[in-house]
């Protein structure tokens, strides 16, 4: 319903010249955003709860969140948030934002299922004073031959202009209008444009109000959406709503967003509300400010998002390489920032420590790090060694960065969710503290996301292998041959380390005068050794160069001390204390598991004990080329596809598959029957995401997999009744509002079209025959020859909705209801 008074003063507009002092630019090339609207609120919540106020009709129909899109390509934000539907009668609500001058423009996205010949507006534009009333721009909808048209007016009392083209109902339609000054009184243009080319503002519109009746509006702080009445109003649903002052700032790119998998940008209730900031010019993690993108250029579970991946390279805080996160020690990280003004700024950071898609506040930094130093900084965020010491052994986590010149909220209230995940993490940060609605607008800031490697610590427990220079020993069921040349030799104490390591008697002694090289082989495959080095140096560096058949070695440590790891070279001992010179544990890695190493040195500088951990040589299992698909959505009661591992091992490969409710290998529950290299996960009528891997066997060990998701989502379809063409009245009605027949305004029910029997109510609900069944499956007390098709009860012994029906076309039975879809 709208209020029916109609008045505005166009307001004498001053331009001042002055010449300025430029101290900040901002990121607005393409015109401001005022107001982005994708409705990222709880299905079934009113509108009312969240950012929008009621102007009246307030108790009927009131306007709730409705779950689902409406997806219309290349439009900003499409696929997030919810959607709101709009009846033909009922409540009126607006959402304010900040007073701007015209030109304004603004753009949603709607989906119509019903309009009528008077037509009517559900959409407008006004101010805060009085939204509905004070009103500039009207989006107007009627009934027009087989489908629609949408017209448009300024202020009241005039005719609206309206298109010509016939547009057909349940699709979905992105419509722009404009409202332009033009130079005089009661004469601006209210413009619209329908499914326009998104690049540029098109030289002709599909209508164009410019009449001299309705009075012209000088500014704007509000947009309205209402439901008229039933003998002149649409019905239909509206997404994506977005406000700006250029034609690009509501049909282009205007935010920045992360690159981590989608499922952390879901709300606790699921709605998909990805982080966003708006970039602004000085405002930066890293020295390159934020891109922007129409949406999340997310990848999937798992995948790597740095560099090139994802998002692109303008993230470019941290190099995720050099920034790995060890084990059960406190993790720091060194942010570098840059700020354009003195004021307040905030950086946050999670990384998700046990997989599970979500950014949790215990995930969140030990701290959140406020500065307000203008130009370039570095900001340190630190994870203490209890977050770290639950990451999953040698796993990859994922890590977000938001910095933002406003300070986040985070839902805190822990009966109703508020403990499930970090709102500041995702959206604009939640309204409050008390409400986890998606704050009403974007704070300007940089979101960066990075994927880390987790690295155990290279700590040697158990002592280190007594190996020859020369000969053959079994370590751990593996055959281990040693050949050496030049200074190699054996060393007949045990020598403590610079980093708490040590080698045990008869440990290899290399390089006392000159060059030398050993060379190991292994009957079985290793990989990921520990090599222990002490007595290095001193007055100058040794070096020891590591080569693998398994192909370009890796080194990194945890535990050294005067050490410099170059590629795969270790330099150490420059500077190291007399008693103990340098050293440290160092882990050898190669891309794939190797028979063969070789480590040589020049030597020269007094020699040094080397030795391996006993406890890393273990002989390496099969190598997992891909586990496929990595990631698949499916709807409740839908078998996903099945999941396939590619391996190669020693001998026959053996599978087991597990499953978790973690995105981890570790602490998995083994699937009983699951033997195969292919596994088919079961059908489900749960919501969430499950995980699984496979632990893979051959001669020599196991592997264990990545995990993978399967992701089972609400698919409910609804399937609007036919209402256009030769569409019927609809003859039935059953209601409790007080309404019916034809001397009722709404000519209700025969108003709603193409239906068989119309049901409503606010108070009551409609029941379905309640009826046990027996053993045989049938209802008890209804005589089989009775059944008809289509027969519907609810059985309350097996608890589920059933009807009578057949799934070949011959056999008939009474079936359970429990697969949503939308048939054709």
């Amino acid at each position: 319903m709208k209020l029916k008074i109609y008045t505005s003063i166009k307001h004498s507009l001053q331009v001042l010249s002055c010449i300025c002092t430029v101290l900040l630019t901002f990121y607005q090339t393409k015109g401001q955003n005022l107001l982005k609207e994708s409705f990222n609120y709880t299905s079934g919540t009113l509108l009312t709860d969240n950012n929008w106020i009621v102007q009246s009709g307030n108790g009927t129909n009131d306007i709730t969140v409705s779950n689902g899109n409406l997806l219309y390509p290349g439009s900003i934000g499409n696929t997030m948030g919810n959607k709101v539907p709009l009846a033909n009668n009922g409540e009126d609500v607006y959402r304010t934002f900040t007073t701007t001058a015209a030109p304004i423009y603004s753009s949603l996205i709607v989906k119509v299922s019903s309009a009528n010949s008077v037509g009517d507006f559900f959409y407008s534009i006004g101010t805060s004073i009085d939204p509905v009333s004070t009103v500039g721009a009207k989006l107007f909808i009627r009934s027009n031959g087989t489908g629609f048209s949408f017209g448009v007016l300024r202020g009241t009392g005039g005719i609206p202009s309206y298109e010509t083209t016939v547009r057909p109902f349940n699709t979905n339609v992105l419509v722009v209008i404009k409202y332009e000054v033009v130079a005089g009184a009661t004469n601006d243009a209210v413009k619209l444009y329908v499914n326009p080319p998104l690049a540029s503002e098109p030289a002709t519109t599909d209508a164009t109000y410019n009449a001299a009746t309705g009075t012209d509006a000088g500014a704007f702080s509000a947009i309205a959406l209402l439901q008229g009445t039933a003998a002149s109003a649409p019905t239909l649903e509206v997404d994506g709503i977005n406000v700006g002052t250029t034609w690009a700032s509501i049909t282009s790119a205007i935010y920045d967003y992360g690159d981590v998998p989608t499922m952390y940008d879901f709300t606790k209730d699921g709605v998909y509300a990805p982080a966003a900031h708006i970039p602004l010019t000085g405002l930066s993690l890293g020295n390159i400010i934020g891109d922007v993108e129409l949406s999340p250029l997310s990848v999937v579970s798992g995948a790597d998002n740095n560099g090139s991946n994802g998002d692109g390279t303008d993230e470019n805080a941290i190099v995720p390489s050099a920034n790995s996160i060890v084990k059960g020690v406190t993790y720091t990280l060194n942010v570098p920032v840059n700020n354009p003004a003195a004021t307040a700024k905030y950086l946050y950071g999670w990384i998700d420590f046990n997989n599970d898609g979500l950014f949790e506040v215990g995930e969140l930094s030990d701290a959140i790090v406020s500065f307000s130093t203008t130009g370039a900084t570095t900001q340190t965020l630190t994870w203490s060694s209890s977050k770290t010491a639950t990451i999953t052994t040698a796993s990859k986590v994922y890590m977000r960065l938001r910095l933002s010149d406003r300070s986040l909220n985070d839902f805190t209230t822990a009966a109703s969710g508020g403990a499930l995940i970090d709102e500041r993490s995702i959206g604009n940060g939640a309204l409050s503290t008390a409400s986890a609605a998606d704050f009403p607008s974007a704070a300007n800031g940089e979101v960066e996301d990075y994927q880390l490697s987790v690295v155990e610590p290279t700590t040697c427990t158990g002592g280190s292998a007594n190996i020859a220079p020369n000969g053959t020993t079994t370590i751990n069921g593996v055959q281990v041959t040693s050949s050496s040349s030049g200074d190699v030799g054996s060393y007949p104490i045990p020598l403590g380390g610079c980093a708490g390591n040590n080698t045990s008697v008869n440990s290899l002694f290399v390089g006392q005068v000159g060059s030398w090289s050993e060379t190991l082989t292994f009957n079985k495959p290793v990989n990921n050794l520990l090599v222990i080095l002490t007595a290095t140096g001193i007055t100058a560096n040794e070096n020891f160069i590591f080569n693998s058949n398994g192909g370009t070695v890796s080194i990194m440590s945890t535990s050294f001390c005067t050490s410099t790891i170059i590629g795969n070279t270790i330099l150490s001992g420059n500077g190291a204390n007399p008693t103990t010179g340098g050293g440290g544990v160092f882990r050898i890695t190669s891309p794939t598991a190797f028979t063969s190493l070789t480590i040589n040195g020049a030597g020269g500088s007094g020699g040094s004990s080397m030795a391996l951990c006993t406890a890393s040589i273990t002989p390496q299992g099969p190598i997992i080329s891909s586990i496929t698909p990595n990631q698949q959505t499916v709807c409740q009661n839908i078998t996903p596809s099945a999941i396939t591992a590619t391996a190669t091992g020693a001998g026959s490969l053996s599978y087991k598959w597990y499953r978790n409710t973690t995105n981890t290998n570790v602490g998995g529950t083994l699937i009983a029957g699951a033997t195969s290299q292919n596994y088919t996960p079961p059908a489900t009528a749960v919501v969430g995401t499950i995980y699984y891997y496979v632990e893979i066997t051959d001669t020599n060990a196991s592997t264990l997999s990545s995990p993978v998701s399967v992701i089972t989502k609400s698919c409910a379809c609804y399937k609007p009744g036919v209402i256009s063409g030769t569409a019927l009245d609809s003859n039935l009605g059953i209601t409790s509002l007080s309404r019916a027949g034809t001397t009722d305004p709404d000519k209700w029910p025969m108003v709603r079209k193409g239906g068989w029997m119309v049901l409503e109510s606010k108070t009551k609900g409609f029941v379905v025959n309640r009826l046990a069944f027996d053993a045989s499956g049938n209802p008890v007390g209804i005589p089989a020859a009775n059944f008809v098709e289509g027969m519907m009860l609810y059985d309350t012994t097996n608890n589920c909705l059933k009807m009578y029906t057949s799934t070949d076309g011959t056999t008939y039975a009474w079936f359970c209801i429990n697969t949503q879809t939308c048939p054709d």
